[in-house]
């Protein structure tokens, strides 16, 4: 009786030990299943090329520890009752072989990974490139624009189309550059996460934009002008707000000023703009001498 009772509780505590090994296995094959899926999923960008570089050198210290817990737990649990001589269905020993063969089977996976991410790498390197050359032809693009511009000899006129046209220029540099600007920054970012040596975009950008902000604040302020002095010169005195004029006019007066020391700074590239920025400083000027002073009196 003894024995039969010893073979009861053994056969108990195997039948047990199985099951308790059988979830285990079953959470490690998930695990593992999980991770060699993560693997070799194909990333879309340079966001999910990073996101995959990381998710892989972080996977070395899971996959590890699920080597550590099968030798340190599962496998003791499977020579308890192979010991015991516990029978296990086939759809468990199906689990059990499983288990057996991920550590072999998620190299491969580890194998495919690797020669995803140095093709995707180079596919994504590609790209970022094309977006530098096709940044860099939009900076010379500009540059020409801009140069091709400020050089004409509409640039040295006041009169209202010709500043209306020379608005339309500045409104379309200053979005082709909004354009550029952020193209640099999604090379920039791509360059980052792609390890590559950065081109330096930013300087191109500031001295783009340093040239082109003295020239749109001209020929805004010259449209300003125009629009203003329409009305003050042409409209009723009576009805023209004498006070507000004056503040206007001594707004503009004090950005001309500025832009005039601005563009005669920049040499015989800006003799145009400085033409005009000077003859509109004295308009400015000659308004709130004579017109302004006549609009106070009444």
């Amino acid at each position: 009786q003894l024995a039969e009772r010893a073979d009861a509780i053994r056969g108990t505590l195997s039948a047990a030990c199985a099951a308790d090994n059988l979830v285990a296995m079953g959470k490690m094959n998930d695990a593992y299943d999980q991770i060699a899926h993560a693997l070799v999923e194909e990333p879309s960008d340079s966001n999910e090329l990073k996101a995959l570089e990381e998710y892989t050198q972080g996977s070395k210290a899971v996959l590890a520890g699920l080597l550590d817990e099968y030798f340190g737990e599962i496998h003791p649990r499977i020579s308890f009752h192979t010991d015991n001589a516990h029978y296990l269905p086939r759809a468990e020993l199906n689990v059990l072989q499983l288990t057996y063969e991920w550590p072999v089977l998620i190299k491969a996976y580890q194998k495919q990974n690797s020669d995803l991410f140095d093709k995707r790498k180079n596919e994504l390197v590609v790209v970022c490139q094309g977006d530098q050359t096709k940044l860099t032809s939009e900076f010379e693009g500009c540059r020409e624009h801009l140069e091709k511009v400020a050089s004409s000899r509409s640039a040295g006129s006041l009169l209202p189309p010709d500043v209306r046209k020379l608005c339309g220029h500045m409104a379309q540099l200053r979005s082709r550059l909004e354009a550029a600007e952020e193209l640099a920054d999604s090379v920039t970012e791509q360059e980052s996460l792609l390890g590559l040596d950065p081109y330096d975009n930013a300087t191109m950008l500031a001295a783009l934009k340093a040239d082109l902000d003295p020239l749109g604040k001209l020929w805004d302020t010259a449209a300003e002008w125009l629009a203003h002095s329409k009305t003050w010169y042409e409209g009723p005195l009576a009805t023209v707000n004498a006070e507000e004029a004056e503040r206007t006019a001594g707004d503009l007066l004090m950005l001309m000023t500025k832009l005039c020391r601005v563009l005669e700074k920049a040499g015989p590239e800006r003799q145009y703009p400085a033409r005009a920025a000077k003859r509109l400083l004295e308009q400015v000027q000659e308004c709130l001498d004579e017109r302004i002073e006549l609009m106070m009196l009444i």
